[in-house]
Protein backbone atom coordinates (compact mmCIF):
# COMPACT_ATOMS: atom_id res chain seq x y z
CA UNK A 1 0.00 0.00 0.00
CA UNK A 2 1.30 3.12 -1.07
CA UNK A 3 0.02 5.09 2.31
CA UNK A 4 2.24 2.27 4.38
CA UNK A 5 5.05 2.77 2.27
CA UNK A 6 4.91 6.91 2.58
CA UNK A 7 4.78 6.40 6.10
CA UNK A 8 7.40 3.92 6.21
CA UNK A 9 9.38 6.70 4.30
CA UNK A 10 8.71 9.38 6.86
CA UNK A 11 9.52 7.52 10.04
CA UNK A 12 12.79 6.95 8.52
CA UNK A 13 13.53 10.89 7.38
CA UNK A 14 12.05 11.70 11.16
CA UNK A 15 14.71 9.51 12.77
CA UNK A 16 17.67 10.86 10.27
CA UNK A 17 16.46 14.14 10.90
CA UNK A 18 16.84 13.84 14.67
CA UNK A 19 19.97 11.98 14.54
CA UNK A 20 21.18 15.71 12.38
CA UNK A 21 20.39 17.61 15.12
CA UNK A 22 21.77 15.40 17.46
CA UNK A 23 24.81 15.88 15.42
CA UNK A 24 24.73 19.25 15.73
CA UNK A 25 23.97 19.87 19.36
CA UNK A 26 27.24 17.50 19.92
CA UNK A 27 28.96 19.70 17.97
CA UNK A 28 27.04 23.14 18.81
CA UNK A 29 27.12 23.58 14.28
CA UNK A 30 26.14 21.25 11.16
CA UNK A 31 29.34 22.38 9.39
CA UNK A 32 30.61 21.65 5.68
CA UNK A 33 27.54 23.44 4.09
CA UNK A 34 24.83 21.31 6.34
CA UNK A 35 21.86 22.59 7.09
CA UNK A 36 21.24 24.97 10.37
CA UNK A 37 20.06 23.29 13.31
CA UNK A 38 16.81 25.31 12.99
CA UNK A 39 16.65 24.31 9.57
CA UNK A 40 16.99 20.66 10.74
CA UNK A 41 14.02 21.36 13.54
CA UNK A 42 11.40 22.75 10.77
CA UNK A 43 12.46 20.24 8.02
CA UNK A 44 11.54 17.38 11.46
CA UNK A 45 8.19 19.67 12.57
CA UNK A 46 7.05 19.20 8.95
CA UNK A 47 7.65 15.62 8.16
CA UNK A 48 6.02 14.69 12.00
CA UNK A 49 3.37 16.76 10.60
CA UNK A 50 2.83 14.86 6.90
CA UNK A 51 3.83 11.50 9.11
CA UNK A 52 0.30 12.48 11.79
CA UNK A 53 -1.59 13.12 8.81
CA UNK A 54 -1.17 10.00 6.88
CA UNK A 55 -1.21 7.73 10.00
CA UNK A 56 -4.93 9.28 10.75
CA UNK A 57 -5.77 8.46 6.67
CA UNK A 58 -4.07 5.16 6.86
CA UNK A 59 -6.79 4.33 10.09
CA UNK A 60 -9.41 5.76 8.67
CA UNK A 61 -9.26 2.92 5.68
Amino acid sequence: MKLDDRIKWLEDHTEEYLRQIEIADENEETGNGSLTKEELEKKLEEAQKRLDQYKFYRDLM
